[in-house]
């Protein structure tokens, strides 16, 4: 009976810790009535019923970081609260960089519409990073802000300074060029034959890179495993190559 007691009175400290915490972390907007009057002292419920939401609640905690993100217009959210995110971001509010360096490694996307949607950097010398196979469409006209702003504020993708706010640290994107090109640059590839399978000793083989857009430099580095290539490379190129 001691025994029973003891496990009995770890499971309603557990209970009320899962409660503050709901009523904490979850905007009170979300919370519907019923809800709160559930993690009340008011209702007496059933330990089975307890148990049953404790496992729905534990189980929306531990899956919504697998999830895509969504920001609201009208909404302002600190990029420091979503470390651990991942999926597809999409800002038709506000993300501020609210402090030097924020790592947002899981996103695979990051969408920014209009008319409101914007990434502001909130101080100097902040960098926001991303993971290399991170892609950007910004739909907005405001996407990164402030620009005309601190050149240190930076967006990193793969580890390298992307776009900074005004051309600085050698990034090929000031904040104004990245959101005119509506995010990263866009190429389209053909190649000739179009089949790898084709290819043969004393064939040859060619590839054209077209860029959509020429609103930074960029260089164009061609490289093969075996045999030769021309050209190797092309500084600054803006024309198919």
């Amino acid at each position: 009976m001691k025994t029973n007691f003891y496990l009995l009175e770890n499971f309603f400290e557990s209970f009320n810790a899962l409660k503050e915490k709901l009523l904490t972390i979850l905007p009170q907007q979300l919370l519907h009535p019923f809800l709160k009057k559930i993690f009340s002292k008011r209702i007496p419920l059933l330990i089975s019923n307890k148990v049953i939401i404790i496992a729905f609640f534990s189980l929306f905690f531990t899956n919504k970081v697998l999830a895509d993100y969504f920001i609201p217009a009208g909404s302002t959210i600190n990029a420091s609260t979503l470390t651990g995110q991942s999926g597809v971001l999409t800002i038709e509010g506000t993300m501020n960089v609210d402090i030097s360096s924020v790592s947002l490694l899981g996103f695979t996307s990051v969408v920014i519409n209009g008319p409101y949607g914007q990434i502001f950097w909130k101080g100097s010398n902040y960098d926001l990073k991303f993971a290399a196979n991170c892609t950007f469409d910004i739909n907005s006209s405001l996407g990164l802000q402030p620009t005309g702003g601190s050149a240190s504020m930076g967006l990193y993708i793969g580890g390298l300074i992307a776009v900074s706010n005004d051309h600085a640290q050698n990034a090929p994107f000031s904040f104004a060029d990245f959101n005119s090109a509506g995010g990263l640059p866009k190429y389209a590839i053909s190649a000739s034959p179009t089949s790898l399978g084709t290819v043969c000793e004393g064939t040859t083989f060619s590839v054209t890179i077209n860029p959509f857009d020429n609103v930074a430099v960029v260089d164009c580095i061609w490289t093969v495993s075996n045999g030769s290539i021309f050209p190797g490379s092309v500084p600054g190129f803006s024309t198919p190559q």
